[in-house]
Parts: structure tokens; sequence; C-alpha cells
């Protein structure tokens, strides 16, 4: 990513669009909803810790590539946003392109049909290329 953002070309492409840290945020994510579920003070600093350092990491990040990347960073992030889904709620990215890059709408669309016979003939005879004979 830091090497087309340097050259210029469009990186707010797939995922990105979404959020610029769709790591971070899962980790952040799984972190408060187990702050909540576990009561105890061992989750407590674990998850808590957790959801500091991807909250945390999101901002660093950020800023290191705003002083590395200087006017480039600040088109990029025009297009993006670090929160998910909040460039695409305020306009500035598309969430079909987002999904269609990712390939959601392109393997809903290839999908094949598939009968229970279908089914039934490649349970019973399928098997991975490594158990082949």
């Amino acid at each position: 990513m830091e090497s087309k953002l340097a050259e210029g070309t469009d990186l707010a492409r797939g995922i990105v669009r979404i959020t610029r840290h769709p790591f971070l945020w899962g980790v952040a994510l799984w972190a408060l909803v187990h702050l909540i579920v576990n009561g105890d003070l061992a989750s407590f600093i674990l998850f808590g810790s957790l959801l500091l350092l991807a909250l945390g990491g999101t901002v660093a990040i950020d800023a290191k590539r705003r002083r590395k990347f200087a006017g480039g960073w600040a088109q990029f992030a025009q297009t993006t946003s670090s929160v998910p889904f909040a460039a695409i709620l305020s306009g500035r990215n598309s969430m079909v392109s987002a999904l269609g890059e990712i390939g959601i709408c392109a393997a809903a669309r290839r999908r094949p049909r598939l009968r229970a016979d279908s089914l039934l003939s490649r349970a019973t005879f399928w098997r991975p290329a490594c158990m082949k004979m």
C-alpha cells in the first residue's frame, strides 16, 4: 500500500474502501465483545490491553503515514476512513464498488446451482488430491 501511495496511484480499492485498518478494527471489536461478556480482572486486563493496542494502532499508523507521505496521504485519507463504513456513509466512497472489488458480488453471481443428487455424488466420490491413489 505504501509503495502505491508514494507513486500516487488509486489505492482506495477493496476492503480499504470500508476501513484503512480492517485487522485492527477486527481485533478491537473482538476485544470489546470479550470485555462485555467476561467480567473478571484477568479478562479486563487482557482484552482491555488488546482494545487499547488496536485503537491506538490505527491512530499511530495514520500519524506515521501522514508524516511520510504528506500530500499523497491527505488525498488518500480524504477518500477513505479509519472508522469502518464512515467514508461510505458520508458519500466519499461506494459500498457497491467495495463489495465488487472484494469479490462478494462476483462470487454470488458465479455460485453454481447444486442439486441434491450432485451433492450426494460429490460427497461419496470426492477426495482431496493428497488422498488420491
